[in-house]
């Protein structure tokens, strides 16, 4: 009635509510009453997101190997990424966004951890790449935690795995063959001795 509405936030939802370009009343999980026509409403998380991800790079000597892994990550300052990337709500519609800003902050650290995941794999070759999932994991956790983009956009990195290293299929098929010719030298060499 007269545009003044009432809205109610989850606990896992910080609320910036903007009224003439200022910040008049900002929490988590906050409800009020607002006017329409010079309300604007910005609703960040609060809790953490697990992104999947999957590329393809190169090692050392030219071979490509498909990378697999997740990252966790969760919104540390609010405030500073409602000044980068618009999440502001379209109360019209529902509770959905106005822009597609906060899809794409996924997608921007899996970029940054592709780029840190390709500077480290074009430095191995490629049993070396295969093998090194754990270290590769720890090199890019502490690479990325001091990254500028991620501390400019107030992210936190909570954790991040390599699930699989895996060269393509004729390259691994390749890999066995020689592994196998290897056990079957030795194992003729045990034989005769």
């Amino acid at each position: 009635m007269f545009g003044i509405k009432f809205v109610k936030f989850q606990p896992s939802e910080y609320v910036l509510k903007y009224k003439n370009g200022r910040i008049v009343k900002e929490g988590a999980g906050i409800s009020f009453f607002y006017y329409a026509p010079t309300t604007a409403i910005t609703v960040i998380p609060l809790q953490s997101m697990d992104v999947p991800f999957i590329f393809e790079e190169v090692t050392a000597d030219f071979q490509s190997v498909t990378v697999q892994g997740q990252i966790a990550f969760r919104i540390a300052d609010q405030k500073k990424i409602a000044k980068l990337l618009n999440y502001t709500l379209d109360l019209k519609r529902g509770k959905s966004y106005v822009s597609d800003d906060p899809q794409k902050l996924q997608k921007k650290v899996i970029n940054i951890v592709q780029v840190m995941t390709k500077k480290t794999l074009e430095a191995l070759p490629l049993k070396d790449a295969i093998k090194s999932s754990e270290v590769l994991a720890r090199n890019i956790l502490n690479d990325i935690k001091q990254n500028e983009v991620i501390n400019l956009f107030g992210i936190e990195i909570l954790d991040l795995s390599i699930l699989a290293i895996l060269p393509n299929k004729e390259t691994a098929r390749a890999l066995e063959a020689q592994t196998r010719e290897q056990i079957l030298k030795q194992a003729d060499e045990a034989i005769y001795e």
